[in-house]
């Protein structure tokens, strides 16, 4: 298996729904003037929509003049812009970029049919950012491209851009427990109001799970099969085994569940390292009924509480599901959101242990 998936980790950050404070002080916000500058080669656009984090909705607007002003109000010190470009009803895709105040101007074209941000000039963060991604490019070693997320974690900001580099980071395959438990000790005694933005309480989250999970835990926990029988997670056979947290109802699990199901490679990735899948989200009965029309061929458990595990919220981090990569000795050595994501994992440490 071939790592090249790792150069898309940056690709990967997504835009978050409308932050909203948890506890103490709200996040701040300050208003920025962005204009978007067409190119000669963006002439065709005459619309557009933008999108901060802050934002649930995109918002549209009129793009017919060459340089489009517009006063936007975004997260500080830094905020990610998603802009879709248009002409007509055809859209040519959406493009991310980072801003910071008082001001940016966002250059714009269309190259082969797809829409592009040129530059982003006043606005010194998006030189940075692709700065930091030109270098990991330039890397050909995960050691080489590991070192450059670090030195832009621990030497960046306390702001959303830190935290996507350090949910990058996070996706890599080479990291142990060590680097890990150094990241969520960082985590905890850094950041501002930032942290209470959504995509840091994820963040944290996953970073505590990996670093602060007590394997006796997960060696307590019980499950019922489909059929009503008892079982725990077995003393390991081989050096790992996965874990798939999921949701029965939602699409998400239901989707990576068919792609098992009917993906040849995935057969020998579970003859070699072992995939449990469990749940205690909804209806036991439903899941009964998804498990047995599943016929799945690796085992999946319903979660029987208990006063050390009341629930596998702690397990529980991402939309649909969640995957542990844990070791023989019960030690979770990793957190993921895809199955592309640990299936890498899985090839790097039964490779370098």
């Amino acid at each position: 298996m071939r790592l090249l998936t790792i150069l898309a980790l940056i690709t990967i950050f997504c835009t978050s729904a409308r932050a909203q404070s948890l506890r103490g002080d709200p996040l701040k916000y300050r208003a920025a003037q962005i204009a978007f500058i067409k190119s000669d080669r963006g002439r065709l656009i005459d619309s557009i929509t933008i999108r901060t984090t802050r934002d649930e909705q995109p918002y549209g607007f009129s793009f017919t003049v060459d340089t489009l002003l517009l006063e936007v109000e975004i997260l500080v010190p830094v905020d990610e812009l998603e802009i879709e470009t248009f002409a007509g009803q055809h859209s040519f895709g959406r493009q991310r970029c980072w801003v910071d105040p008082p001001s940016a101007d966002v250059h714009l074209s269309v190259v082969a049919g797809k829409g592009s941000i040129d530059s982003v000039t006043l606005s010194p963060i998006e030189q940075y950012y692709r700065g930091v991604v030109k270098a990991i490019n330039l890397q050909s070693s995960l050691a080489g491209r590991k070192l450059i997320l670090e030195e832009a974690i621990y030497g960046g900001g306390d702001d959303l851009l830190t935290v996507r580099l350090t949910e990058a980071y996070l996706h890599m395959p080479n990291l142990d427990r060590t680097e890990i438990y150094t990241l969520w000790q960082t985590l905890k005694a850094r950041f501002g109001p930032v942290r209470r933005h959504p995509e840091f309480q994820r963040l944290y989250r996953r970073t505590e799970l990996w670093a602060n999970f007590k394997p006796s835990r997960l060696k307590r926990i019980s499950f019922r099969d489909a059929e009503g029988r008892k079982w725990q997670l077995p003393a390991p056979e081989k050096d790992l085994f996965m874990l798939d947290v999921y949701h029965a109802a939602d699409t998400l699990s239901q989707q990576a569940h068919q792609y098992l199901q009917e993906t040849p490679v995935i057969d020998s990735l579970l003859q070699q390292v072992p995939l449990y899948s469990i749940s205690d989200e909804g209806s036991q009965a439903l899941w009964q009924l998804y498990v047995r029309d599943g016929n799945f061929k690796w085992r999946h458990g319903w979660h029987l509480p208990d006063p050390k595990n009341p629930s596998l919220f702690p397990l529980d981090v991402f939309p649909g599901s969640t995957y542990l990569l844990v070791d023989n000795r019960l030690r979770i050595i990793g957190v993921y959101p895809n199955l592309q994501l640990l299936a890498n994992a899985v090839w790097w440490h039964s490779n370098n242990r």
